[in-house]
Order: C-alpha cells, then structure tokens, then sequence
C-alpha cells in the first residue's frame, strides 16, 4: 500500500507502508526520503511527549536523526499475528519452562554422588543463576534485538542455551555444574526470550493481553509437561541424559519458532531522548520495584516444593507432580488472566494477581501438610502468580510501545529480575540450612515457616508496587487500566 499525504504547504512523497514493514527494509533509511513533516496512523513517540491515544493521526518530524520511530499502520490484532504468538509459545515451553522444572533437577543434584554433600543454598543457587541472568542479560539482550532483528538472536539464544545444557550434562564439580547450569544455560535463555516477549506487541493492540496470555502460558505448559518427563527420564536414564536430551529438544525448537517468526517492523536506530528519558520516568522505578520483590519470592515454591513435600513424608514422584501442576495452574492463569486484562485493563488485573498470590502463600502454604492441602495452594499460587508472568509485559506495553523500542525498555525494567532471581531462592535455602535438625534417628527435619513468610513478605511490597503503578493514572477500580 503506498500513501500520500500533506501537512498545511508541504506536501510527502509516496512512502510504501507495506514495504517499510518488511523484515529487510530499513525504518530510518526509508523514511529519510520524505519530506519536512509526514501525517502517519497512530505514530510511536518519545517519552517527554504526550501522546493523545484518541487521536489516530499525529504530525511529527521526518528527520531520523531524532530517534523518533514512525508506526506506520495500527497493528492487525490477528492475521500472522497468531504465528507469532505460536512461535513466542514454543519459546516460552523451552526457556522459561526450563527453567520452572529446575526443582526435579536440583532433587536429582542432591541425591548424586557428585553433588550430594553440596548445601541446599548451593544446588538452589545453580537455578537462581540461571534465572537470574534472565535479569542481568535483559538490557543487551533487548538491545540486541531491536538493533539486530528478532529472529536472528533467537537463533543465537537458543544455540547457546543448547550448549549450555549439552555442557552441564558433563559436570562432574559444582563449579562446572554452575558455569554450565547457571551461567551458560541461563545467557541462551535471556537471549532468546526478549525477542520472543516482544513481538506480541507488534502485532496486538486491543488483544494485546490473551495474546500475551497464550505465548507466555508456554511457559507453565512447559513445567507441567516436561516435570514429571524429567522426573522420569532422571529414573529411567539419569540425570545426565535427561540434560542432553532437554538441550535437543530446547534448541530445535526455537530454531522452528525462528523460522516462522516476522516483525512488522524495525526499531529506530536511537531511543527518542536517550536512555535516561526512561529511567527519569517515576513509572519506569515504580515497574523496576515491582519486578524486584515479586522475582525474589517467585521462584520460591517452584524450587522447594519437592522438598517441603518430602518433609511432610510424600514421595520424590509426587513432589514432581506437585511441580508440574503448579506450573499447569500458572499456565491456565496466564490466559486466563489475559482475557480478564483486555477487559477489566492490565494494571487492574496485575494488582488482583498479586494481592491473591501473596495471600495464598501467608494464609495456605503455612498449613498446607498434606497433600490435599499442596494441591490446594499450588493451584492457587499458580492461577494468581500467572497473571504477574503475562501481565507485566503486557502492562509495560501499554506505556512504552510508542516509543519504538520496547524489547530495549522492557530489558531495563527486567535486569530488576536480576537481583530478584538471584538472592530469592539462595535466601531461602540458607534459611532451609539453619532452621534444619535431625532427630535421634539422624532424619532430617526442615523448619519451612520462614521460608514462607519471607516470600510472603516479599510479595507484599511486590503488591504495595502494584497499587502505586495503577494509580499512576487517574480513575477509579471500574476504570479500565
């Protein structure tokens, strides 16, 4: 489709929109040859500019150098948008599933000869690692992205987390276990996601949140499915094979979720104002906060449920189970927390996600010693912390996707995951280590209260974040935000 349009005297040349949305055509370089100002569909702007979202045309300057990115067209809300969704799904299955499942390993570490006389604050500090670089990955990674192409660091993710398993699957010292379990696994993991997070905005608007909602729910459909797998595969083949066998599996398909992908269009080379036009932003610390409490305490339950079951005298096989269906309730709650975002507003349903979460781990998870009672709070914990997975995407979409580099922005407000994901689950396994005793028979025996009350501390300022960021725009609870 090729427009033309003018501005009071001055008149544009014709610019080919359906040209500039293609992957190999460049954004600056193809508006460079219009002239002094250009009249587009619902532009992107830069952040110390208002924008009126009723107005669906906007006149704004042609010259690149500026940094301001020019959307050309409103996304579709559907068409090859759902190919997209399908490829951010498959990725989500493999990188953060991966990572949910890590509790079935870190049981399987404790029970090897190699790893066995390793604290639980060592073998937990292996998946916090892995999670953590998620966070301190997240800024270059969504850089990358938008600088590089989406597809291209999908590939470049997926091939290193490959490595990074296929290395692990070798370990024979805790060091080696952590370099390659950790570190490795987790940079190929951080590469991959952003790219896969964000070009659900490109396509979504108005269905921005179930669309959100499916892609990131592959990663609690990954836990479920792939915890007891792996649980079995330990039993039958060994924990070594059941690594090489995650690291095939992981790096074929987000190669196929590469291929299928396409971005509508490119980022402008520079972010409009720099990046510290964002990080002067109340919005932007107040996102950052809430990104910091809820990782430290998220990850809690996915790593120590196995054992809080064992201390309750379930087995190896159900504590796996118990995983895998906290994982399926966190799936099921990221769609259908996504329904309830596109219409009762994002901000609206993160801050009910939260609140219900860290209710369920103060007033469940202290009285759950049974197994009715685990099933119970895993499948609460999981449909409310959900939300938080696919909500804060789709939340930070919603106040930064005009400024054209949300894989950039949405980075910067995830290295708060760094600090999050890396002290949370260590905290928490030492607290594991002090408060254990053995009795006369030399069984173990762990006190897990302050472990749960830790993580309900932490959810509760995670919630008080919550609330600060919905008021940050005027309207009441019915008000859609």
């Amino acid at each position: 489709m090729k427009t033309m349009t003018t501005t009071g005297k001055s008149t544009c040349k014709v610019v080919d929109v359906d040209a500039l949305e293609r992957d190999d055509v460049d954004f600056d370089a193809a508006c460079a040859a219009s002239v002094a100002s250009v009249v587009v569909p619902a532009p992107m702007v830069p952040l110390d500019q208002k924008f009126d979202s009723t107005n669906s045309q906007v006149t704004i300057s042609s010259d690149v150098d500026d940094g301001t990115a020019l959307h050309l067209q409103p996304p579709p809300d559907g068409g090859y948008g759902w190919v997209c969704v399908l490829a951010s799904f498959l990725v989500h299955v493999v990188t953060v599933g991966v990572q949910a499942e890590y509790g079935v390993f870190q049981q399987a570490y404790k029970q090897t000869p190699e790893f066995g006389n390793v604290s639980n604050l060592g073998i937990a500090f292996v998946g916090s690692v892995n999670a953590a670089m998620l966070g301190l990955g997240s800024i270059p990674s969504g850089r990358m992205a938008d600088r590089y192409g989406y597809r291209l660091m999908l590939v470049i993710g997926g091939m290193i987390q490959m490595a990074g398993l296929l290395l692990a699957s070798l370990a024979q010292t805790y060091w080696q276990l952590l370099l390659c379990n950790g570190f490795i696994t987790g940079l190929g993991i951080c590469i991959a996601y952003f790219p896969a997070l964000s070009i659900i905005a490109q396509w979504f608007e108005k269905k921005r949140g179930v669309a959100i909602g499916i892609a990131v729910s592959g990663s609690g459909l990954g836990g479920l499915a792939l915890a007891p797998l792996t649980r079995a595969m330990i039993s039958s083949l060994g924990w070594r094979w059941a690594l090489r066998i995650t690291a095939f599996m992981a790096g074929l398909v987000i190669l196929f979720a590469a291929a299928i992908m396409r971005v509508r269009y490119r980022a402008p080379k520079k972010l409009a104002g720099g990046a510290s036009s964002v990080v002067r932003d109340p919005l932007f610390w107040r996102l950052y906060g809430l990104g910091l409490f809820c990782s430290m305490g998220y990850y809690v339950p996915f790593f120590f449920m196995p054992a809080f079951a064992a201390n309750n005298g379930l087995s190896a096989s159900t504590g796996a189970l118990l995983i895998g269906l906290l994982n399926g309730a966190s799936a099921v709650g990221r769609l259908a927390m996504g329904f309830s975002a596109d219409i009762l507003g994002p901000t609206n349903t993160l801050v009910a996600c939260i609140t219900i979460s860290t209710l369920s781990v103060l007033a469940f998870w202290p009285f759950a010693t049974t197994f009715p009672a685990m099933l119970a709070f895993v499948l609460l914990y999981g449909l409310a912390i959900g939300g938080f997975i696919s909500l804060l995407p789709s939340v930070i979409a919603g106040f930064y996707i005009k400024t054209g580099h949300l894989a950039t922005i949405t980075g910067m407000i995830y290295s708060s995951m760094f600090v999050g994901n890396l002290s949370g689950t260590p905290i928490a396994g030492a607290m594991m280590d002090h408060f254990s005793t053995r009795d006369a028979a030399g069984n173990l025996d762990v006190n897990f209260i302050p472990v749960i009350y830790f993580t309900g501390g932490l959810a509760v300022i995670g919630t008080f974040f919550a609330i600060s960021i919905r008021y940050t725009r005027p309207g009441g609870w019915r008000t859609r935000i």
